[in-house]
């Protein structure tokens, strides 16, 4: 067949469509390198035609989409799949819609979730949550997706399915080598959820319905599949607390810079309580955001996005003032120039073999709560004398109220009545009795040791 008879044939090739026409549609044959089309058009309903490939036969409609500058051409499907008359019936369909101003191809796209994967819904959920996400967070949590999914972050997410969520649950939890990991499965899994729930919101067609109905990683929940992961409860323990203290008083004093550093940068961390990780608040702690004349330090952008001053305990401020560099941008620096340091796991090994129990970094966040709620401390209120009729300060022995430890944490305070209706015009420096309080706890300890390993 020459190139001219194809091109007569696909202007002006019509028939009336039965099943019988369409059965005995003859397909073209492949001329060179070339695969040529012919278009064949219904003569009963315009626009409704059947596309000839050297392979197979197709349902087609052409039309123009109100407002359009040109013409739309919009596959149905394969003759040898679709019965005519459901073809015709859809072809109505689809041109009336044209005439209304919806484009097919952008429907089909919604049907297919837009063609988004993966990582297209992993970006745009973390811009969606610049203001609620801290720095950094949005790049670790596609590094996260990448790591555990690697196959399916290019994948489009309306194609994952619960099978797919089940298998690789299991795949994970078990490991390479028998030794996975339930806890990081579980949050991969759960930001998986995450990320799958903001594309449900957002995948729905052109009557504003979701495409996905129901969010895959749902499964594991309806299936009770999600690991149980207890709890840490890990603290040092106060009977060998002085032992710890006097410990890290020793490391403190080694003629490494470095473990004197980690020594320092531990204690920080038991006397405040802060987060000790490497993106956590002791680490990163920069000198500008320490005023030791005030025994404050400011933490611009705490977990709970609610930038706040916390106080210092003597002890703190002292063992601070001792590292006071003013060439230094940060407080506790790291190996290299210009760095901060980037974990004390290896002076937890030694605090772990003097506790006699397994302790992380965080661990000691836990042990300065636990002393903060059984210790007490002294502070100065002022109380009117009967007697004399004259105000008079005296000495009360208090302990840290729920609001206050809550405060000392940067907990969040949301539900806290007390904090919402009493306490908004304190002032930082009013909680240093209570973190003189952990301080005095600890030193007591660490003395009691010292008398019990001279007996």
């Amino acid at each position: 067949m020459s190139a001219e008879k194809l091109t007569y044939n696909l202007l002006t090739n019509k028939k009336r469509f039965t099943e019988g026409v369409i059965a005995r549609l003859k397909l073209p044959e492949k001329t060179g390198n070339k695969y040529p089309q012919v278009f064949i058009w219904d003569t009963k309903t315009s626009g409704f035609g059947v596309r000839l490939t050297t392979t197979k036969k197709t349902y087609i409609i052409q039309g123009r989409v109100k407002d359009a500058d040109a013409d739309c051409r919009y596959t149905i499907g394969d003759c040898s799949k679709i019965p005519l008359a459901q073809a015709k019936m859809r072809a109505k369909k689809i041109l009336a819609q044209m005439a209304e101003g919806i484009n097919p191809h952008e429907d089909k796209k919604a049907e297919r979730g837009y063609g988004k994967t993966l990582r297209d819904f992993t970006e745009l959920y973390v811009n969606s949550r610049k203001d609620k996400l801290k720095a950094g967070s949005g790049e670790k949590m596609l590094e996260k997706m990448e790591k555990a999914f690697p196959d399916w972050i290019d994948k489009e997410i309306v194609k994952i399915t619960e099978e797919d969520i089940e298998t690789r649950f299991e795949t994970l939890s078990r490991g390479k080598r028998g030794n996975g990991n339930y806890a990081q499965t579980n949050q991969a899994f759960r930001t998986l959820g995450a990320i799958m729930n903001y594309a449900q919101r957002k995948l729905l067609d052109k009557y504003r319905r979701p495409i996905m109905a129901v969010n895959p990683v749902s499964v594991l929940t309806t299936e009770h599949l999600w690991h149980y992961i207890p709890p840490r409860k890990e603290i040092i323990p106060e009977d060998k607390l002085g032992d710890v203290w006097l410990l890290l008083q020793e490391l403190r004093n080694d003629f490494r810079d470095m473990t004197r550093t980690i020594a320092d940068a531990a204690c920080f961390g038991l006397l405040t309580g802060a987060r000790p990780g490497k993106d956590g608040e002791v680490l990163p702690l920069e000198w500008k955001n320490v005023f030791l004349d005030r025994q404050l330090w400011y933490l611009p952008d705490p977990k709970n996005r609610r930038p706040a001053y916390l106080p210092l305990s003597d002890l703190a401020t002292k063992i601070l003032k001792a590292r006071f560099n003013e060439d230094n941008r940060y407080v506790f620096p790291g190996y290299k120039k210009g760095t901060h340091l980037k974990s004390i796991r290896t002076i937890m090994e030694k605090i772990s073999d003097v506790a006699g129990v397994h302790l992380m970094p965080y661990d000691l966040r836990r042990t300065f709560t636990y002393i903060l709620k059984n210790s007490s401390f002294v502070t100065k209120e002022e109380t009117l004398d009967e007697k004399s009729g004259k105000i008079k300060q005296i000495n009360v022995q208090r302990t840290s109220t729920d609001w206050q430890v809550d405060y000392l944490l940067q907990h969040s305070l949301k539900g806290n009545v007390t904090f919402w209706h009493y306490g908004q015009s304190f002032r930082p420096e009013q909680l240093i009795p209570n973190m003189n309080g952990v301080a005095n706890f600890i030193l007591l300890r660490a003395e009691k040791a010292k008398l019990e390993a001279k007996a």
